[in-house]
């Protein structure tokens, strides 16, 4: 899926509703003035949260369901609305949602011809459970768009999701949230892809998180937002 210039955003009457919504407003204050004008694109395997992303990069959308995204097809799904939470965000163009099926390697490297942000997401959860075969689907990615990345000199930002669906494990602080994190960090795959892509002044960033919810959404935001001031 490919957001184009931050210049089609228009947001008006913005009321600011409790902390987290304080949140989401300095967030998105500071994605217009680093994206402006610069093409974002995001990828990755099927159901990780690509549409949900979009959504709430370029409408301040969380969203509650919707199917997986087949070949090319413009976003409507169902949403919980920024003005649920007291805002008024308005939109006036339409994105390409790209889905995450092999067949569409071509789309994927025709979207990254004139990328500036490349965003990749994949499941944490599964690649946990059976890293094998997520692995395997993360190398054929990687494999068919690294051509068309390699010497852009452009961020990278490679994110686990649905970190929220692990069975079993239960986090009795942010602490532990972290220092999972920190071991996810180093483990020796995601430090290779890493590696391959973090070519030239090219920077490639990992993360793991959540979509389940606003305050998921905004903890990747930050951590994008948090490299891209660097």
């Amino acid at each position: 899926m490919v957001l184009p210039l931050w210049a089609a955003y228009v947001a008006g009457g913005l009321a600011i509703s409790g902390v987290s919504s304080y949140l989401i407003y300095n967030n998105w204050e500071k994605l217009k003035k680093l994206f402006k004008g610069k093409s974002i694109v995001i990828l990755g395997q099927r159901a990780t949260g690509k549409t949900t992303l979009l959504n709430y990069l370029l409408k301040g959308e969380i969203t509650l369901e919707h199917e997986a995204t087949i070949g090319i097809k413009k976003v409507k799904v169902s949403k919980k609305k920024l003005a649920e939470l007291g805002w008024n965000v308005h939109i006036n163009s339409t994105q390409n949602d790209y889905s995450g099926v092999t067949s569409n390697y071509e789309q994927w490297r025709n979207a990254l011809l004139n990328v500036d942000i490349f965003i990749y997401l994949f499941k944490i959860d599964e690649w946990i459970l059976d890293e094998g075969s997520v692995e395997a689907q993360i190398e054929r990615d990687i494999k068919n768009i690294q051509k068309e990345l390699n010497g852009k000199h452009i961020p990278m930002f490679i994110v686990g999701t649905h970190l929220d669906l692990l069975k079993g494990i239960e986090f009795n602080s942010e602490q532990e949230k972290i220092k999972l994190i920190d071991e996810l960090q180093k483990e020796g795959f995601f430090k290779n892809i890493k590696s391959r892509l973090n070519v030239g002044d090219s920077k490639v960033y990992l993360h793991f998180g959540s979509m389940k919810d606003h305050d998921g959404l905004n903890e990747i935001i930050r951590f994008i937002i948090g490299h891209m001031e660097e």
